[in-house]
């Protein structure tokens, strides 16, 4: 840098220092002058001391930046070459020199040489010291390519350490980011896994709730249909109970309305002395009629407190005793006709009430403890032989009109067909299905739909 920028007077004043202290004491020059040299040839006046010496050092300084140039930008293998031929080439030229004084003192030593050799000692002592100033400028261009040559392999290292830094640095941070990674998905999966099971259980306990709330509900749906069945029941045999007493008295009133006017007919007849022996036979029947309605009225009232069955079978055998006097009615007259199927019509409307008739759901089929009631109705028919039954079905207003005809059809003929095989006279029933167009109450309720699903029977002498 200080040769390119021209500073050569510099460089003089250290390069005898610098010659001294590196080369041998032998061969370092002991005088350093810038003397003219005039050539002998030549009447040329003589240049500035020195003036030779600068140019050079100007020539030896451009050279050196050319070579630089070349070292930095061609490589370490031209810089090692160039390096090599510098470090012989001082070495030929330290070698080469001649030992002992320099040329200038032998030039004193022989002072007894002709003066026209003078000059050609000069010439000779200049050669020598531009020859020493060579060799220290090798020696510094050798220097400094081996300063050049220190510092770009400290660089060299020094790139390769913070290299070496930069990828241990890089693998650690490479490590510190992936255990982060690994840390941070470690972590994320335990809270899904954590939210996933907090799912779960609270999905279990929403079930196990719904369960326990439907099962609650159940429970309640259950015990509010018995409480309200048994509501029905009681309600239903209440009414039963009602329709008994209204019906026994009805029967009561009925048979002594026909006992009174049996007795008013026998009255007539009896006044009536000319009327046909026919009449007179009816008119004593009916009197028989009469007295057996009142024996039959008295045995009521005091079996009254009977239970409910022995009524039945009381009622039974009264109409029994009803019915086995019809055969020798046949020339009585309508009002004692209509007396006895009145009789009869209560006879089997208490015997059908003593029971349920029921049948399994949207069928026909008859169930099992429907079999009693049955037997009871057809003992009561069996007692009235002269006598008409009309087995009526009906059904609630549930579903489908046409199809609860249907069914209440079916039901009646069953009813016939189960009343046949005990023994009643098929010629003597006749079975319809009204369906749910005679209701006996409004189809608003579970107690009166229970009602209207029933089976009537209506008994006629004709």
């Amino acid at each position: 840098t200080r040769l390119l920028a021209g500073q050569s007077r510099e460089i003089e004043a250290t390069l005898p220092a610098y010659l001294t202290s590196h080369l041998p004491a032998d061969r370092a020059p002991t005088r350093f002058t810038a003397e003219p040299t005039v050539s002998p040839h030549s009447q040329v006046e003589p240049s500035r001391p020195g003036r030779q010496f600068r140019w050079a050092v100007v020539g030896i300084a451009a050279t050196l930046a050319g070579l630089w140039w070349l070292n930095a930008n061609i490589g370490k293998r031209i810089d090692a070459v160039f390096s090599g031929r510098t470090a012989k080439t001082s070495a030929e030229a330290l070698a080469a020199q001649p030992t002992g004084k320099p040329v200038a003192d032998s030039s004193v030593a022989t002072k007894d040489q002709p003066a026209r050799a003078a000059p050609a000692a000069k010439s000779t002592d200049e050669a020598a010291r531009e020859k020493a100033i060579a060799d220290a400028r090798r020696a510094t261009e050798l220097k400094a390519i081996l300063e050049s040559r220190a510092l770009e392999e400290a660089d060299d290292a020094r790139r390769a350490a913070n290299a070496a830094d930069l990828a241990t640095r890089e693998k650690a941070a490479v490590a510190a980011r992936r255990a982060t990674e690994m840390r941070v998905a470690a972590e994320a999966k335990a809270i899904a896994e954590a939210k996933a099971a907090a799912e779960l259980k609270a999905a279990a306990d929403t079930r196990l709730a719904q369960a326990r709330t439907a099962a609650e509900a159940r429970a309640n749906a259950e015990t509010a249909e018995r409480k309200s069945a048994a509501d029905a029941a009681a309600a239903a045999k209440a009414a039963a109970d009602a329709k008994d007493a209204a019906e026994a008295k009805a029967a009561s009133e009925a048979m002594a309305a026909a006992a009174a006017k049996a007795s008013a007919e026998a009255a007539e007849r009896k006044r009536a002395a000319e009327a046909s022996a026919a009449a007179e036979a009816a008119g004593a029947e009916a009197k028989r009629l009469a007295a057996a309605v009142d024996q039959e009225r008295a045995r009521i009232a005091a079996e009254k407190a009977d239970t409910e069955r022995k009524q039945a079978a009381a009622d039974t055998r009264r109409e029994v005793a009803i019915a086995q006097s019809v055969p020798a009615l046949a020339g009585v007259s309508a009002a004692t006709r209509t007396a006895i199927a009145k009789a009869c019509q209560d006879a089997v409307s208490e015997a059908a009430a003593s029971g349920a008739i029921r049948f399994r759901i949207s069928s026909a089929t008859i169930t099992p403890d429907s079999v009693a009631t049955l037997d009871r109705v057809a003992a009561a028919l069996k007692a009235c032989p002269s006598m008409r039954v009309k087995i009526e079905g009906h059904t609630d207003a549930a579903g489908v009109a046409g199809k609860n005809q249907k069914l209440s059809d079916a039901r009646a003929k069953a009813v016939a067909s189960y009343l046949a095989k005990t023994g009643v006279p098929a010629v003597a029933m006749a079975s319809v299905g009204l369906g749910d167009t005679a209701p006996v109450a409004a189809n608003t309720t579970e107690v009166n739909r229970a009602r209207n699903r029933r089976i009537e029977f209506i008994i006629s002498d004709n």
